[in-house]
C-alpha cells in the first residue's frame, strides 16, 4: 500500500530538474548514430520497493513522454519489425536517511574579576525519507543487449497532484534522455 503512494510522489519530486541527480552508462562499442527506430521491450516493467505493485497511470505518463522526447529527436517509433533499439524503464522507491549534522558553539565571557568559556553542541535530528529513481535503459533491437542506461534519481515529497505527477514524469524524462545519445568527446 505504501508503494501504491509513493510512485507517484517518486517522479512529483524530480519536477525541479536541478534537484534530479542524473547519470548514464553505456556500451561504448554501440554505433548510436545507426539508431533511428525503437519500441518497447516486451514483458512487464520494474516497478519495485515496499509492495512492488504496479501502476498504470504512472506507467501511460512515462510512455508518453519518453516516445514524445524521442519523437523529438526524431526516432520512430515502429511495431511489426524488429526496430534497431527496445526501451524498457524501472522505478524505484527507497527508504534513506539524512542529517544535517553536528552544531558546535562557544562563548567567551567575563563577570567581574572571573571568566569564563561556555561549549555548546546540539544535535540535528535524523530524518527518514524516501528517494525515488526512474531508469530508462536502450536495448539493442539485433542482439537484444543492453547498450544505454540512463537513471534519474530525487528525494520524494507527498501529496501530488496527477498533474504534478505528469509534469514530474516529463521533466524527470527529458532530463534523463538529455544524455542520450552519448558525447564520447568527439
Amino acid at each position: 500500500m505504501r508503494l501504491r503512494r509513493l510512485l507517484p510522489v517518486l517522479l512529483c519530486t524530480l519536477v525541479a530538474c536541478a534537484g534530479v541527480r542524473v547519470s548514464q552508462d553505456y556500451d561504448a562499442t554501440t554505433d548510436f548514430t545507426a539508431f533511428r527506430t525503437y519500441d518497447w521491450f516486451p514483458g512487464e516493467r520494474q516497478l519495485t520497493g515496499e509492495g512492488g505493485i504496479a501502476q498504470p497511470f504512472l506507467e501511460e505518463r512515462i510512455q508518453a513522454a519518453v516516445r514524445r522526447e524521442l519523437a523529438e529527436r526524431g526516432y520512430e517509433k515502429v511495431t511489426g519489425r524488429t526496430p534497431d533499439f527496445y526501451v524498457n524503464y524501472h522505478v524505484s522507491v527507497q527508504q534513506k536517511l539524512t542529517t544535517s549534522g553536528v552544531n558546535v558553539g562557544y562563548g567567551v565571557g567575563s563577570y567581574g574579576s572571573r571568566g569564563g568559556v561556555g561549549v555548546g553542541m546540539r544535535t540535528n535530528p535524523v530524518r527518514q525519507y524516501d528517494e525515488g529513481t526512474l531508469i530508462i535503459d536502450f536495448v539493442d533491437g539485433g542482439t537484444r543487449k543492453l547498450v544505454w542506461r540512463g537513471t534519474g534519481s530525487k528525494a520524494l515529497s507527498s501529496n501530488p497532484t496527477p498533474e504534478n505527477t505528469t509534469a514530474t514524469v516529463d521533466v524527470a524524462t527529458r532530463e534523463i534522455l538529455k544524455q542520450f545519445p552519448p558525447d564520447r568527446g568527439q
